[in-house]
């Protein structure tokens, strides 16, 4: 959707979204493969950039690779997500997958 006056995309989102500094390695649970990068999160999902295509409306749980950090002595988050939708990305090499969080 555009906006009239100046033509600039409107952003329907209900969470804001934060860029993550460091960009989080995700693998399938399952299978411990490795499915791509999680680029920015929000409150209810994420963002996730990946070479293999994922489509829309599937759920699947995700293992996410994190930082040490000082609140936890893991070194990973395991998550459900449910796929809201999936294009190709900017770069035409890589598909974007957007994220709902249905387990952490």
């Amino acid at each position: 959707m555009l906006t009239s006056r100046r033509q600039l995309p409107i952003d329907l989102r209900k969470f804001k979204r934060y860029p993550l500094i460091y960009q989080l390695s995700v693998f399938n649970y399952d299978t411990n493969q490795f499915i791509g990068y999680l680029i920015d999160i929000s409150t209810e999902g994420g963002f996730l950039v990946s070479e293999s295509f994922i489509p829309a409306g599937i759920r699947i749980k995700l293992r996410l690779i994190v930082p040490t950090a000082e609140f936890t002595s893991e070194d990973y988050l395991d998550i459900e997500v449910e796929t809201i939708r999936a294009n190709r990305d900017i770069n035409i090499k890589y598909f974007a997958t957007g994220l709902r969080f249905l387990n952490i």
